[in-house]
């Protein structure tokens, strides 16, 4: 199964609407880093899903986590 999103396209992401789960997000954390994941819910726990397969999930605990918007469309220029 290809990946939903390519390096090189575009993505518009909204501040302003609420996440659910399946949701991509830029998510930010208590370093001012940015990452780019998919909300899922895996039990009674909540993980941050990568795009790529090598990586891990990462589990919402107590870590500093915000997330900064949803992505609500992507571009694919040729």
């Amino acid at each position: 199964m290809e990946p939903e999103f390519r390096e090189g396209e575009i993505i518009i992401v909204n501040a302003h609407i609420a996440w659910e789960v399946g949701s991509y997000v830029i998510v930010k954390n208590g370093k001012g880093e940015a990452i780019f994941k998919q909300i899922k819910k895996k039990g009674d726990k909540w993980v941050l899903h990568p795009l790529n397969p090598k990586y891990e999930d990462i589990v919402v605990d107590n870590r500093q986590l915000y997330v900064v918007g949803v992505v609500v469309e992507k571009l694919k220029r040729y």
